[in-house]
């Protein structure tokens, strides 16, 4: 049966078998990348709460370069988004050519940056200056 079709009430014990047969039945390093796409696919059918009991389930699915990958990727755009939010209320809103340069930064260290420099100038052009 498709993972997709499975009740809710019945998905933690068909994870749990899901994991045990990838466990002795697939080479170890593929263990993670694979629970890490069995969770993505669920996230297309299955809500918040289950997924996050799941993710309890399958610890394992946080040492895919997959899951590390989405996990940063979030954290970037979360940072970039208070970024904006913090900014918005200091500067104004910010026009097309900022936020294209704010999507340019992929750099989480480098927003984290950004977010501290917020209270210490006085526009976004400031903020978005190269520093030197």
């Amino acid at each position: 049966m498709p993972l997709g079709q499975i009740e809710s009430g019945k998905l933690i014990d068909t994870v749990r078998s899901v994991r045990q047969r990838l466990k002795t039945d697939s080479p170890p390093n593929d263990t993670p990348e694979l629970l890490a796409s069995m969770y993505i696919l669920m996230g297309m059918r299955y809500d918040k709460a289950i997924r996050e009991m799941l993710m309890n389930e399958i610890p394992e699915m946080n040492k895919s370069v997959t899951s590390q990958l989405i996990l940063e990727e979030g954290k970037t755009a979360e940072a970039r988004e208070f970024i904006i939010l913090v900014g918005t209320e200091r500067f104004g809103r910010p026009d097309a050519a900022t936020r294209k340069k704010l999507q340019a930064i992929s750099d989480l260290d480098q927003l984290h940056q950004l977010g501290t420099r917020l209270t210490h100038v006085d526009s976004w052009k400031e903020l978005l200056a190269r520093r030197k």
